[in-house]
């Protein structure tokens, strides 16, 4: 690797980092402001079937398909006093690992591993989410923002209803 990959790869790791860390925290309106207005967030429904790879094998539903506003009105239900679950808020821990970067015409696709530990307040035991993310990123002001995020969830049924975004 050439030491503007290294560079690249580090710059796009510590914005990974950052992301997480303002979801961990419930900063919502920092990490909103890391996405483009045109930003694609997408999770597809997903099924095992023998001898394929689940990560090919969607169901054709979602379990998000959202774009600025309707993330920043998830964000907003997930910080209201309204919103029961999420009042005291959970603690969340997010793992992102495997990083891998590589150049497209109009930015940069990086995937990368996560896991989430997630305990609510009146649990006894919290759920793990695992999966794998493909990310398009791309500069605007001169800083690292995310156009495009696809989830593909390592749970053909999800352990509890989603009140966290990866």
């Amino acid at each position: 690797m050439s030491t503007g990959i290294d560079s690249l790869v580090r710059e796009v790791e510590q914005f990974l980092f950052h992301e997480a860390l303002l979801l961990d925290e419930g900063r919502y309106e920092e990490w909103l402001e890391l996405l483009t207005d045109d930003v694609w967030y997408f999770c597809p429904l997903i099924e095992f079937v023998d001898g394929v790879d689940p990560s090919v094998v969607e169901r054709g539903g979602h379990y998000f398909d959202e774009n600025k506003q309707s993330l920043r009105n998830r964000c907003q239900w997930l910080m209201s006093p309204h919103t029961h679950v999420e009042h005291p808020p959970s603690l969340k821990r997010r793992l992102i690992s495997n990083v891998q970067v590589q150049e497209q015409d109009e930015g940069w696709a990086a995937q990368s591993n996560f896991m989430l530990w997630q305990i609510r307040s009146r649990d006894t035991d919290g759920v793990f989410f695992a999966g794998r993310r493909q990310d398009r990123l791309r500069r605007e002001d001169g800083n690292l923002k995310l156009c495009e995020r696809r989830i593909q969830l390592a749970h053909p049924v999800l352990p509890r209803a989603l009140s966290v975004l990866f």
